[in-house]
């Protein structure tokens, strides 16, 4: 008999994953089988949402970084970032226009954590809640959509990628609600 040893090195992983998301089950308090569903889409909204709460923070640090060393978001051009810094906005001639870009990254990163802060709370605390209220489900969706459209639009692939994740994990949390 032939052994593979790919075979087992994945049989041996999903062990181990099958004993964490029993424990994860254990500790949430879903231990009955009518709950399982409950669990399901829990699990589906924390993981939603911490690729948000992730993406903000580490959007977050790279901001901070670069209010003592451009590298993130500067322009690859130094003498654009010099310019930006000697040219005021229009809405106060105290802003430069660097100033107002490290704010719009600042602000931006913190929607990130604060929409995905906000179902973190209601994938570990209120599930149910979200399984009986279309209006979370719907922003749930509709958030991670247009990221996805922005990114695509605007960015480049990875937060494309990341916030289509995000969004396909809530659309199973919301239609395992109905099942």
């Amino acid at each position: 008999m032939v052994a593979l040893p790919g075979f087992v090195s994945c049989a041996k992983k999903s062990t181990k994953l099958l004993w964490a998301l029993a424990w994860l089950q254990k500790f949430l308090g879903f231990t009955e089988v009518r709950h399982k569903e409950v669990f399901v889409i829990q699990l589906l909204l924390i993981v939603g949402s911490s690729i948000f709460v992730l993406l903000g923070a580490i959007h977050g640090v790279f901001t901070l970084q670069d209010l003592g060393n451009p590298r993130n978001f500067t322009p690859r051009d130094a003498g654009l970032r010099t310019a930006m810094q000697q040219s005021t906005i229009a809405l106060h001639p105290k802003i430069n226009l660097w100033r107002a870009w490290l704010g719009i990254n600042f602000s931006h990163s913190l929607g990130l954590v604060m929409f995905g802060g906000a179902f973190l709370y209601v994938g570990i605390f209120h599930s149910l809640l979200f399984s009986q209220t279309p209006l979370l489900q719907g922003c749930s969706i509709s958030v991670p959509a247009a990221y996805v459209v922005i990114s695509l639009k605007f960015w480049f692939s990875k937060p494309a990628i990341y916030t289509g994740i995000s969004m396909g994990c809530f659309i199973l949390a919301a239609a395992l609600s109905y099942a």
